[in-house]
């Protein structure tokens, strides 16, 4: 990587920073804790990147499907996708300890390493005292947010003349807007390849995700009472083509 900064120690330099950091991961070899781009080379070993967007895009599917992904994956890839996303974490986190002006130090500087964990320095009565939330998409439509829509809208059906039909289910933080784009039965490319060209087009307008199916999908999920289809038909479509009305 031309340019990049260089983030490589020494063993010596290794070892302070195991007794100093507030988190350090260990999930890395020692060759790769010692210069972490090496792990950047070897996260696209077995996996490209559309195919990591694909596995991404399961998970988010099947997180909102009532079936457990086991029966759509394989453990194998759940696995390995998990543990290098893990170690791309970490990786990361050496390159930012290492070029930040302000790394996360230890108050008191102890001789133990510290596992890699948000909360690895609390107690347990200080861990049950986090509040956690969790937060529900947001699916009303005011305002500027509509003409966004409309115009999402627009991009996608001049892109892919296949859509019949797209449901705005809501917004989340970071203002990514989630869409569920049904598309003729007939058409033949691959849903994750068409949630990609939506997203890839749309991404001057606004940050969307995109989740697409064939029309007969959204049928056969109500059937068999899935519960993402059937939280989708709460939602207004944002875009009908006749044929489904």
């Amino acid at each position: 990587m031309k340019g990049k900064p260089d983030v490589s120690v020494t063993d010596e330099t290794l070892s302070f920073e195991q007794r100093a950091w507030s988190y350090y991961p260990l999930s890395l070899t020692k060759e790769q804790q010692l210069n972490p781009y090496l792990f950047l080379e070897a996260f696209f070993g077995k996996y490209n990147l559309p195919q990591y967007r694909e596995h991404l895009y399961d998970w988010l599917e099947y997180g909102l499907s009532v079936k457990p992904a086991g029966e759509f994956m394989e453990a194998e890839d759940l696995l390995t996708v998990n543990e290098n996303l893990q170690k791309l974490f970490d990786a990361a986190w050496f390159i930012f300890q290492r070029t930040s002006a302000k790394p996360s130090l230890r108050n008191d500087v102890k001789e133990e390493k510290v596992l890699f964990s948000l909360s690895a320095n609390l107690s347990s009565a200080e861990r049950e005292a986090i509040p956690v939330s969790m937060y529900q998409l947001d699916s009303g439509l005011q305002g500027k947010q509509s003409a966004l829509i409309s115009s999402i809208v627009s991009i996608i059906i001049h892109k892919i003349n296949s859509v019949k039909a797209i449901v705005y289910l809501g917004a989340a933080p970071l203002n990514k807007l989630y869409l569920l784009v049904l598309t003729d039965n007939e058409e033949q490319r691959q849903s994750q390849g068409l949630a990609g060209m939506i997203e890839d087009s749309c991404r001057e307008t606004a940050n969307v995700v995109a989740l697409v199916h064939h029309s007969s999908a959204l049928f056969t999920g109500l059937k068999r009472g899935n519960r993402f289809m059937n939280t989708a038909l709460t939602r207004s479509p944002a875009y009908l083509s006749g044929d489904l009305l």
